[in-house]
């Protein structure tokens, strides 16, 4: 809510560039054993929320350490608390300099390969640098990184 209030001159004060030429981004919610969390709309009750890949206010037993592929989504009616916080996140980017952007801009896919489950973005990682060097964009560089979340749900 305080961000509503900003005006253009005071949000420019609170954003900062990341990273240039990030010419592809996924991001992947991840249990305590570093499985991908289900999306929800895969989820029984939630089939309808098509097409939400996590959502925090679902109720969900998170994942027992240890046991793999056993975090839930638990009844949409249930009364076990939601709105917590997957235990990390997996973020990765594909980079290309900015020479490459200048000559190559348009070689660069328009879009990303579709995927239709978490588990499917290294395949679709894959792929996207597979059309790039179809393209002879040879300088494109993948970064990845896990962030554990402090609020978590344990």
């Amino acid at each position: 809510p305080w961000l509503a209030h900003l005006t253009g001159a005071q949000f420019r004060g609170v954003t900062t560039v990341l990273s240039d030429g990030v010419i592809a981004l996924w991001i992947r919610c991840l249990d305590a054993n570093r499985d991908p969390i289900p999306w929800l709309k895969d989820a029984g009750s939630y089939s309808g929320a098509s097409p939400l890949k996590y959502n925090s206010a679902a109720g969900f037993n998170p994942a027992i350490s240890g046991t793999p592929n056993s975090f839930q989504y638990t009844d949409m009616n249930s009364t076990v608390p939601a709105n917590r916080l997957p235990d990390s996140v997996e973020i990765t980017i594909v980079t290309v300099d900015s020479q490459t952007l200048l000559r190559q801009a348009t070689s660069i896919p328009a879009t990303m390969p579709a995927v239709s489950g978490p588990g499917e973005v290294p395949a679709a990682v894959t792929q996207f640098m597979n059309t790039l060097s179809a393209s002879n964009i040879t300088t494109a560089q993948v970064f990845s990184t896990t962030v554990r979340l402090t609020n978590r749900a344990n």
